[in-house]
Parts: C-alpha cells; sequence; structure tokens
C-alpha cells in the first residue's frame, strides 16, 4: 500500500511538472513526458484527481478545417488552471 501511494505521488508530480514546463498538452505528449514506462491505469486516475481537485483542466476542442470530407477534428487538451500555477506542488 505504501508503495501503491509512493508511487501516484511521483506520478503526480511527474504530471504537474510536465504541466508547468508545456501548459498546453494533448494526453499522449503528457504520457511521453511523465515517461511511457508509467502504464496509463497508474497515470489516469491520478490526472483524474487533479481534474477533481480543480489543478487541472482537460477539454475538447472542435477544430474545423477546410479538408474534402468537411469533417470536425477533436483535439483533447490538458492544461493547468490558474490556481495550479500558484500551488505548491506545481514548483519546480
Amino acid at each position: 500500500m505504501a508503495d501503491e501511494n509512493s508511487d501516484r505521488t511521483q506520478v503526480r508530480t511527474k504530471i504537474l511538472h510536465v504541466l508547468k514546463v508545456y501548459p498546453i498538452i494533448s494526453p499522449a505528449m503528457l504520457h511521453i513526458g511523465i515517461g511511457t514506462s508509467v502504464p496509463t491505469p497508474l497515470w489516469r486516475p491520478v490526472l483524474d484527481s487533479l481534474i477533481t481537485e480543480g489543478l487541472v483542466v482537460e477539454q475538447r476542442v472542435y477544430v474545423e478545417r477546410e479538408l474534402p470530407n468537411s469533417k470536425r477534428k477533436q483535439h483533447v487538451q490538458i492544461s493547468l488552471t490558474k490556481n495550479a500555477r500558484s500551488y505548491s506542488d506545481c514548483t519546480l
């Protein structure tokens, strides 16, 4: 149990660090930033808890481009909230 909490704390620190360096990032790039050796089932719940705490925002952005098929593309962006920028855990 202590190892699991330690792992979650390390992942939390990594996520906040990556978002401090790259203010707007996709989930795939966040995964690369925290390390691809960290499995998604470990980091995703930590990210969800940061979202619940109001430190991180995850939003879907729709982009319309003039493509031959006239489809809208959807992008997911993850970023720190204004509150998180001053949060003590976010310091580098």
